[in-house]
């Protein structure tokens, strides 16, 4: 845990390295819409698995799920969003497999 602590903060700290060298970051443009309840699910589901607290698994995009998601997005060093997106869905599927191996 403390290894993957570590790896995380030395690639947000090469991300930030990265963006202060290109100037200022765009911020991604905002989904269309809110997710659908099944990636929603899915979602708070991975996030429970990789240490963070969405609530309840309910499909709800809530404050809660909305902060975990922000929170595994910030120690990820990737673009934070407001709603999840596909590419963030991914992310966490990918890092869901990577701490089970």
């Amino acid at each position: 845990r403390e290894r993957q602590a570590a790896e995380q903060r030395r690639q947000r700290e090469a991300e930030e390295r990265r963006r202060r060298e290109q100037g200022a970051a765009e911020t991604p443009a905002p989904p269309a819409g809110p997710p659908p309840p099944e990636a929603v699910s899915e979602a708070q589901e991975l996030l429970i698995d990789l240490g963070y607290d969405p609530g309840p698994v309910d499909g709800n995009w809530s404050g809660p799920t909305a902060r975990a998601y922000r929170g595994f997005l910030l120690d990820s060093s990737l673009p934070v969003t407001a709603l999840m997106t596909p590419d963030g869905l991914r992310a966490l599927r990918r890092a869901a497999a990577d701490a089970d191996r």
